[in-house]
């Protein structure tokens, strides 16, 4: 597959599956209800252990991007994982999500760095911004080496 080495693809593959059930039970708990919430006390633990007040405040915009995660991302997870392991996946496919993905990730990041703690208006420490930046980063830097097939 042109734009991606061997250990790439096979990167790549285990992201996508793995991107599954962080999808299923963590981000889709922005949009809905806590009755549906299969891993509630993961959510809680991020939330607790990283500050994460985007998980907890559930801003409008963070749940228009959950949103199109789940209606278009996920379905793409499957696909891509299925495409990679039979190296015949479309690179402008990966590019758009990449261009999706690290977009959505970089709109979170600069809200982390004007962030607070959940529940407060009390401004993250840059200790506490830092450490959930790179939490987020990965999710940025990952989808953005797709943009550049």
């Amino acid at each position: 597959m042109a734009g991606l080495s061997s250990f790439q693809i096979n990167f790549f593959y285990y992201y996508f599956l793995l991107h599954i059930p962080i999808t299923l039970l963590i981000d889709s708990a922005v949009v809905l209800p806590p009755k549906f919430h299969v891993a509630g006390w993961l959510l809680s633990k991020q939330i607790e252990d990283n500050n994460d007040f985007l998980l907890w405040d559930k801003p409008l915009w963070l749940q228009a991007f959950v949103t199109l995660e789940l209606v278009v991302q996920l379905p793409l997870f499957f696909q891509f994982a299925k495409q990679l392991r039979q190296n015949q996946v479309d690179s402008g496919s990966l590019r758009l999500y990449g261009v999706l993905a690290s977009t959505t990730t970089l709109v979170c990041i600069g809200a982390i760095l004007e962030g607070h703690y959940p529940g407060t208006i009390v401004p993250l420490s840059a200790a506490d911004k830092f450490k959930l930046v790179g939490i987020y980063f990965p999710t940025f830097i990952i989808p953005f080496r797709l943009v550049l097939l």
